[in-house]
């Protein structure tokens, strides 16, 4: 798989239909890639949520590709969601294992949500992720979901009549970039 059509493949991720989703989002931004596998190729593509085991892990998705000479599905990718920033040097070290315990994988997958105040951790990340990259024989996609405090949601809730309503973080955009052999490109 070429850097290019990986690219294309991430492009067609729909972040926007995250933005109507409040709280961690979690289960929501697994189902949005999920979707955005099945959807590239709904007759060749399948998905396990969560993804089986490897040594002591349990990735959220293994995305799997058809292979069509054997009429199996085989590993093709496979990710990470994570809000939490203290957690996401775990979830590195989980892709790592996925890549180790099966061969044919060809993409790791980390998306993180990120906010204000987690621009160095995220910058850190990538740091991380350029250093594991070096020695790893698949392609690295950080995607990063910018989340935005209550004070800018213009979709206020109210969750029972005549009570408070309030903002919630919320999804607003995201980008993401491709990390191969420990270089960085950027889309």
């Amino acid at each position: 798989m070429s850097e290019n059509e990986l690219v294309e493949m991430v492009q067609k991720f729909d972040v926007e239909k995250l933005s109507k989703v409040r709280g961690a989002a979690h289960d929501g931004i697994i189902g949005e890639w999920i979707r955005w596998w099945l959807d590239l190729n709904p007759d060749k593509h399948l998905v396990f949520n969560p993804a089986p085991y490897a040594k002591n892990n349990t990735a959220d998705i293994l995305f799997l590709k058809e292979q069509a000479e054997y009429g199996v599905f085989v590993p093709f990718g496979v990710a990470e969601i994570e809000n939490n920033k203290d957690q996401w040097s775990s979830k590195l070290k989980s892709l790592e294992t996925y890549e180790k315990e099966l061969p044919d994988l060809k993409f790791a997958l980390l998306c993180v949500k990120t906010g204000p105040r987690s621009e160095d951790a995220y910058r850190h990340l990538i740091e991380e992720v350029k250093k594991i990259s070096s020695s790893s024989r698949v392609h690295w996609i950080i995607y990063r979901l910018k989340a935005k405090s209550r004070g800018n949601d213009v979709d206020l809730v109210s969750l029972k009549e005549d009570e408070k309503v309030y903002g919630s973080n919320f999804i607003d955009g995201g980008e993401y970039c491709l990390i191969v052999k420990g270089t960085m490109l950027e889309y």
